[in-house]
């Protein structure tokens, strides 16, 4: 199977399939996350891309949210919140070059199956940020305890409590230190 296929398969038809319960689940931001953001100048853009629900951007009113995600029931989760969020590949972001002062990626870039595709979803969110803008990249490291038992190729379980089916989702879990 080709990497855009394997991704389709366990990572975009699985958050499909799980949106209205990953919806109920994930509506805190991190601390880490609010604090980034609360750092960042008044009237800033910030493009959270692979926003999912959108949980991370109602964090200030007096900067712009912009949401981006491959998913279309996970952007209507977003929408119904009425935030403003467009579809949109990691790996072809339909933005700009340099129209962001803040980007945000939280837990996306580990459900890219190959590092070409890893190294693509990062010059993007590169591309899109302006001089001297900021970013925040967050991605499951293979060194937390919840995943000390998997290989860096791993296949985890959605308890999709909605229905009790169990589906396995895609992540490429990130090595502290390259491995040569």
């Amino acid at each position: 199977m080709n990497p855009e296929n394997f991704e389709s398969v366990f990572v975009t038809n699985v958050y499909s399939t799980i949106a209205n319960h990953f919806d109920k689940t994930r509506h805190h931001t991190w601390p880490k996350i609010e604090d980034f953001v609360l750092t960042l100048n008044k009237n800033s853009t910030i493009y959270d891309i692979g926003c999912g629900n959108g949980r991370n951007m109602n964090i200030r009113d007096d900067c712009t949210f912009i949401g981006c995600d491959n998913n279309n029931e996970l952007l209507t989760q977003a929408k119904n919140k009425s935030l403003t969020c467009i579809y949109g590949d990691n790996l072809n972001l339909p933005f700009e070059d340099s129209c962001a002062d803040a980007v945000l990626s939280i837990a996306v870039i580990h459900h890219f199956s190959t590092e070409e595709r890893r190294i693509k979803a990062l010059s993007e969110l590169f591309r899109i940020l302006k001089p001297n803008g900021r970013i925040l990249i967050y991605v499951w490291a293979h060194e937390q305890n919840k995943f000390k038992d998997f290989e860096k190729n791993a296949m985890v379980s959605w308890n999709n409590q909605l229905d009790g089916k169990i589906l396995q989702r895609y992540y490429y879990l990130i090595c502290e230190k390259r491995e040569t």
